[in-house]
This record gives C-alpha cells, structure tokens and sequence, in this order.
C-alpha cells in the first residue's frame, strides 16, 4: 500500500467495526512482511495510520487473532510518519474483552515495525482508548516482535497503551521483545519503550500476573533515553501487582545523573489525584535471561516513585527486587527503589513502603543503592519491615 499525495492521513484497517455489539475471532492479519505501507508523498498534512483490527463498537469480544507483518516505511519530506497498532478498541458501552490473541511473532524480533530513522514513527500493540463507565479487560494477548526504528524524539514503542478514561483490567499479558530507536530523553508519559503505559483513566485499572521482558531502548548514541516494564500516570486509581517484570535494556552509552535509565515500574510523571497501590511483584533488572551479566550504563531502577505535586497516596508493599551483575566503567546510579527524579523537589504525596525486599547486588564503582530518596523531606509517610541489601554496606540507603 503506497499513499502519493500529501492527505491529512492515510489509514489502512485490516477489520473494522465502528458500531453495535460485535464478535472478532479467529482471524489472520498477515504474514511475514505481507502488509508494507509506503508514503513517498511530502509528509506535512498528515502520515500514515496502520491497524490490524479497529473495534469501536458499544461492546464485543475480539480473540484468538493473529496480525503480524506489517512494515511501515515514510520516504517523503516532512515530520509526518507512520503509527502502526496491531488492534485499538474505543468501546463506549457496558463492556470490551480483548483476550487470547497473538500479535507480532513469538519468535521473530520485528514483526511490527517502522523503517526509516527521521519520521515521528510508533508502534503498538493494542491502543485502548475507550470511554465512559465501562470496563475494558484485556488479558491472555501474546504480544512479541515490535519495533520502532526512527531515532525522532516523538517517537516510541508500546505493548499495551490504555490511553482511555474508562476502568480496564490488564491480566495475564506476555509482552516481550519490544525494541525503540527514539532519542526521547523522557522518562514518564512520553518515554521510548514500554511494556505497559497507562494514561487518562479515571476509572479503577487493576494491572496484574502480566509477564513483561526484553524490552529494548536500542539506541547507542549519548541519549538519556527510558525503558519500562509499566507506567501508570493516570488520575484514576489504580493496583499493579502479581507481575514478572525482567531485561529491560537501555544500549544508551550516556552518562548523567537525568539518564539514560530502565524501570520495572514507574509511577509517572502527570498523575493528579487517586490511590496507587504497588505490591506482589518480582522485578530482576541487570542479569539477562541465560544468567549472564548485563553490563549496561544506563541506571535501573525496580520501582521509581518519581515527581509528584498531586498528593496521592501511594502503597509500595511485599515486592520483591533483585538487581544483580556489574558495571561496564562509569555507569549511572540503580536502585532497587527510589523516590525522585534526580532533578525535581516536588515529591509530597503520601508514600508507605512496607514490607518488601529490596536487593542491589550490583558490582561497580558507581552508587548501586538498595532504597534512595532524592529529598530527606517530606518524609516518607510510613517505612516498615523492608529488607533492605546492597553489595557495599555504605549504599544500603542513600537520603538526600
């Protein structure tokens, strides 16, 4: 599919349903680089939208389809690139199941994907923006294989984007092999790569027993770039827990105390209100999967409580964070846990952190910290019963 003229955009759907109550099952969208969308146009009025399946309908059930195979390239001038998602549900009535269904390859690494390197480019594998008081559940998707090869800052890779006000249920999601070129140096809403991102909704998100691994920020260039497996920045309240969060990779070569970093979980950066809850999950950052070292400089971090000016209340409990092997030379600071941002005072919301294990086993040279707080005020509101580690008794806590 090739689109020549400069259109405000250019939109190919595999299946589409923008109405009513509506079944999508058992359905094949592609195969190895079977779908390429081409724009050899000036790209200044608008790019290129690609979407296995579009299901805007009041209510349904989308399963047991498979979209792989498609490849976006932009060769014409201007800013305006390609947005690939494998499906995008906008439900608005009482209820949306999406489950069950494979998108990318489980074993090819760029199934979805961009070419190019200067276009704003995205992929994802599925785009929930739905509305209203209903519930959008989403569990049982395989999601493999995406990757954003543009190094524009506007551009990012996702495995799960709820982007949506209404309530959803993310459960029993493997995400994994996701890979993003982006020069985007933020670490919160608009960062390169991320397993799961949710934004905007103020209905209850309960995040739980995903698997998310090998998720990728592969540029090398000195970019303070930002891999994670989820970030939740949305005013609604929200439970992560029961999730197996591991490799997360930052290929960075840049050194600053702002970045380049990787976090299993991230609490955002544009959260105004509500209750976070954190607890039950296992986070191994810095040991690739065969056990080897990840020598890597870019910082991690296993839950990142950044800036935050909205007073929520925020409950860290029984995690368990393991952050192993060493240091290639002069590396960023890890931590097991932090509070800040490395370069924001607005940190007052309600924090207890109770309960967890918390182990930096990192060796180096470099701060490998088990807990860190940028500011000893405010204090945390409650610290209990944690089992704190770091290889170097003295970066066992940092405070200030």
């Amino acid at each position: 599919f090739t689109r020549t003229a400069n259109t405000n955009e250019y939109s190919f759907r595999g299946i589409f349903i923008n109405q009513g109550k509506a079944f999508v099952q058992n359905n094949r969208i592609g195969s190895r680089d079977s779908l390429v969308f081409n724009s050899s146009a000036n790209n200044t009025a608008g790019g290129i939208s690609a979407l296995g399946i579009e299901f805007n309908g009041a209510e349904g059930i989308v399963e047991n389809n498979t979209i792989q195979g498609m490849v976006g390239a932009v060769t014409g001038g201007g800013n305006f690139g390609i947005d690939i998602t494998g499906i995008r549900v906008g439900a608005t009535g009482t209820g949306l199941q999406v489950r069950n269904n494979l998108i990318g390859h489980r074993t090819q690494t760029a199934s979805l994907r961009t070419r190019g390197t200067d276009k704003r480019q995205t992929v994802t594998g599925i785009l929930s923006v739905s509305n209203g008081s209903n519930i959008a559940e989403i569990y049982g998707n395989y999601i493999s294989g995406l990757c954003d090869s543009s190094t524009n800052w506007s551009s990012y890779v996702r495995g799960i984007f709820h982007n949506g006000t209404a309530g959803v249920i993310l459960r029993n999601d493997t995400i994994c092999n996701l890979q993003s070129f982006s020069s985007s140096d933020q670490w919160g809403t608009n960062q390169g790569a991320a397993g799961i991102l949710m934004l905007s909704h103020t209905g209850e998100a309960n995040i739980y027993n995903n698997v998310i691994h090998t998720v990728s920020s592969s540029s090398s260039t000195s970019v303070a770039s930002h891999t994670s497996g989820i970030t939740s920045a949305a005013p609604g309240n929200s439970k992560i827990y029961g999730n197996r969060i591991y490799n997360l990779l930052n290929r960075s070569t840049y050194v600053n105390p702002q970045g380049p970093y990787v976090s299993g979980i991230n609490t955002g950066d544009k959260e105004v209100g509500g209750q976070l809850f954190i607890y039950n999950n296992m986070i191994t950052l810095g040991i690739l999967p065969n056990g080897t070292n990840n020598p890597q400089k870019a910082g991690m971090i296993g839950i990142w409580h950044g800036n935050d000016t909205r007073n929520q209340n925020v409950q860290i409990s029984y995690n368990t964070i393991y952050i192993g092997g060493s240091e290639s030379g002069s590396s960023n600071s890890t931590y097991a846990f932090y509070r800040g941002n490395n370069w924001d005072i607005s940190i007052p919301s309600p924090l207890y952190l109770q309960n967890n294990i918390l182990c930096n086993a990192r060796a180096g040279s470099s701060r490998h910290i088990g807990m860190g707080s940028e500011r000893t005020s405010p204090a945390i509101t409650a610290s209990n019963n944690n089992a704190i580690f770091a290889a170097t008794t003295n970066n066992t806590t940092r405070w200030g």
